[in-house]
């Protein structure tokens, strides 16, 4: 299991703030209709069509929660992942047109918190947007109060 104690640097949008997206997808049309959707749900959107350009511009944007595609040339979804949460730990959702286990198994293994698959809209992304961050949020929750010593049950 991977150590998240020390990845969770940087300050993490408060639920009164925007909420900010990094949406990495090589489709163009899907990326463009994503983030016009998200950005209308009140989201704050910043949109990459390359892998790397998404990787270099990661904790400068630090943003609260990553979308991205799992087939991209270059560099694929997980390899992706494991990159961004080499550096920052910030929840990670996976598109994918892929439904077959070997997809999500290598998202999952490394570290994405959610996997749908293709094709979904905004509207369609927003439960499992909102589902992911309450997990995030639960989750450092917890390892706060792990360092703290605090063990009692909230």
């Amino acid at each position: 299991m991977r150590d998240l104690s020390s990845g969770f640097e940087g300050e993490f949008t408060s639920d009164e703030q925007q909420t900010r997206i990094m949406l990495v997808d090589d489709d163009e049309l899907v990326l463009t209709v994503l983030d016009a959707g998200l950005s209308t749900m009140g989201y704050l959107v910043m949109s990459y069509a390359h892998p790397q350009d998404a990787l270099d511009n990661y904790q400068e944007c630090a943003p609260d929660l990553v979308i991205l595609d799992f087939e991209m040339p270059g560099m694929n979804g997980a390899v992706l992942a494991e990159k961004l949460l080499s550096k920052m730990y910030r929840p990670i959702i996976v598109l994918s047109v892929r439904y077959d286990d070997s997809g999500w198994l290598k998202a999952i293994d490394a570290g994405v918190l959610t996997y749908l698959v293709k094709p979904v809209s905004a509207v369609q992304l927003r439960p499992a947007i909102e589902a992911t961050l309450s997990n995030y949020r639960n989750l450092v929750d917890l390892i706060d109060r792990d360092k703290t010593g605090d063990h009692s049950i909230p």
